[in-house]
């Protein structure tokens, strides 16, 4: 149950990070128009 549990946050942690990643990308774009 606990590597259950790990693996969750593995993966939340990957969303976080990707959407982060693409939220500064997106604003980085911006900020050069």
């Amino acid at each position: 149950m606990e590597s259950e549990d790990r693996k969750e946050l593995e993966t939340l942690l990957d969303i976080v990070i990707t959407l982060d990643l693409f939220l500064i990308t997106t604003f980085q774009l911006e900020s050069y128009f």
